[in-house]
């Protein structure tokens, strides 16, 4: 009887051990892969965790887009990374250049892109969405004009479109509804504010009495305020190695916007 059962524990430890050998997949199968066990929060990128096993998350937050560069309400397909962003976590705008804007070519030098010629998130239609690369909840505020400024962000509810420079090299500006007046070193009250021309140029010294006559379309540049056949115009600009200048030609119809030489 002894004999017996010292026999039966003998094939029982061996079936055990055979078991425990062949269970390959454990050290696979570590917390947080797809398809295995997970906690909360511990899923790596692009899987979320569902009944305790990370599955796929497809057009969900941080997840990969859907095909199409489809994603829920709310998000934004950063294309470049594959991943859903909130929307205002993205930068997002067609204020590059108008001969580069939709020619098939990525112009902003953010990843992926093929030239530099733009500022970052400025040529959408082609490059995509891009990510805010302003991190801090103190200055959350990304503005394209000023890539380089010091950590490149500005603080909640500051209107990109009110930077100026003052001819020095320092960037300045105001939240929305005003403009940065250089003569008081100041935020004042924007005359345009609210109208379908809202930025504010003062390229002549009766714009500080002159009401609206001074106002400019959505991101015009200050800096290139041109006098052509007796009107005002200005260029959209978002170079990041070069500007753009006002060319007036022949006639009011040939006015146009020019890299300067």
């Amino acid at each position: 009887m002894i004999v017996l059962t010292q026999r039966l524990g003998a094939r029982m430890v061996a079936f055990t051990l055979m078991l425990v050998a062949s269970c390959t997949d454990a050290e696979r199968c570590r917390l947080g892969t797809l398809g295995c066990y997970c906690d909360e929060g511990t899923c790596e990128a692009g899987g979320t965790c569902v009944a305790g096993t990370c599955e796929p998350c497809v057009g969900q937050e941080e997840c990969p887009c859907r095909a199409g560069g489809g994603c829920d309400n709310g998000l934004t397909c950063v294309t470049s990374e594959d991943r859903c962003v909130p929307t205002e976590d993205t930068v997002c705008e067609d204020t590059c250049h108008t001969g580069w804007i939709g020619d098939g070519a990525c112009d902003d030098g953010g990843e992926g892109a093929e030239f530099s010629s733009c500022y970052l998130g400025t040529d959408c239609t082609d490059c995509g969405a891009r990510r805010n690369p302003c991190t801090n909840p103190s200055f959350p505020r990304f503005c394209p004009r000023t890539p380089n400024f010091p950590s490149e962000c500005w603080s909640d509810g500051v209107d990109c479109d009110t930077i100026t420079y003052c001819g020095g090299t320092t960037p300045l500006a105001c939240l929305s509804g005003f403009r940065y007046d250089c003569d008081s070193s100041s935020c004042v009250a924007n005359a345009c504010a609210g109208t379908t021309h809202p930025v504010f140029c003062a390229y002549e010294p009766s714009c500080t009495s002159s009401g609206t006559d001074c106002c400019f379309t959505e991101h015009a540049d200050c800096d290139t305020v041109t006098e052509c056949f007796g009107g005002q115009y200005a260029c959209i600009t978002r170079r990041s190695n070069g500007l753009m200048q006002v060319s007036c030609g022949a006639s009011e119809s040939e006015v146009a916007c020019v890299l300067a030489p």
